[in-house]
């Protein structure tokens, strides 16, 4: 099925045969240490080993497949954002909208179009896909409720006739079904990211009015996520990867909430005048943990 999935993608998968022969041939190569062979009733159950540090190793190779679903990642992960203030109907624009935050917030992790494509353009392809496998479901203004069909006849009253397709494609809705399969399954691959960058930005406020090394702050982290791993707050070890963490503040040294400077080959982190108080952290904060 994933050879499958693969191949509807125009994915050159590299290798050919049973897959049955390629897949015990994996875990020939992945050894013990990483997965195991469970028979259950007669059938065989391969099985990841999800303990530190097998698991960051094995989040390794995995890692190189998620790349082809990223996007469907990113408009699954931004469905389940908008349902949490509706109950089945989100709006193409605010689906958009979320997912151009999302993927800038996980630019240091992934390439999420090729050279010289629009993202919109892409993400508006993978959302083509998601009602052709019966995730969204196109919804007529007829078929909203009467509240909402008012106001986006009002708003179409007040627009001169070039504003109305601009207009009519920003006021399409989509009826969501978040129990179909593929759905479940993109909205899990990015959940390791997410928790990183949440704990990230939720230690921010460890640096209001100091100053931290570099290693100081990442041990801060690494022991945050251990607690909520441990507390069943985060459910993946793969998340205490060091390289997330180092991203997640690369961004929040691009969005300029951080800045670091150099003491004898030290690299020391400090809050920006703007953001060095716990109120100002606030909204970063709300930014990253939303798609949670």
């Amino acid at each position: 099925k994933f050879r499958n999935d693969l191949k509807e993608l125009n994915k050159v998968i590299g290798f050919s045969g049973d897959s049955l022969a390629v897949i015990n041939h994996a875990v020939e190569i992945l050894g013990s240490k990483l997965v195991i062979k469970e028979k259950h009733d007669n059938n065989i159950f391969i099985k990841p080993i999800t303990s530190l540090p097998n698991v960051i190793e094995l989040s390794y190779y995995g890692n190189s497949v998620l790349p082809n679903f990223i996007l469907d990642a990113v408009v699954a992960r931004s469905i389940s954002t908008l349902l949490k203030n509706s109950v089945n109907y989100i709006s193409h624009s605010d689906l958009l909208e979320k997912c151009q935050t999302l993927c800038e917030i996980l630019q240091f992790e992934f390439i999420f179009t090729k050279p010289c494509e629009s993202l919109i353009e892409a993400v508006g392809d993978t959302i083509d896909k998601f009602i052709i496998n019966g995730i969204l479901k196109t919804q007529n203004y007829s078929s909203q409720s009467a509240h909402l069909s008012h106001a986006v006849a009002e708003n179409v009253e007040n627009c001169d006739d070039d504003e109305m397709h601009y207009n009519h494609s920003r006021k399409t809705y989509y009826y969501v079904q978040t129990d179909v399969k593929k759905f479940q399954f993109y909205y899990g691959l990015l959940q390791p990211f997410i928790d990183v960058y949440t704990s990230s930005v939720l230690n921010l406020h460890q640096l209001v009015g100091s100053q931290v090394t570099e290693k100081e702050f990442l041990m801060e982290i690494i022991s945050d996520i251990k607690t909520r791993l441990g507390l069943g707050q985060f459910q993946y070890n793969e998340c205490l990867a060091v390289d997330s963490i180092r991203n997640s503040l690369k961004l929040l040294e691009k969005w300029q909430i951080l800045d670091c400077y150099l003491q004898e080959h030290i690299k020391l982190y400090y809050l920006t005048d703007d953001y060095n108080d716990d109120r100002s952290l606030v909204d970063i904060v709300t930014q990253i943990e939303q798609y949670q």
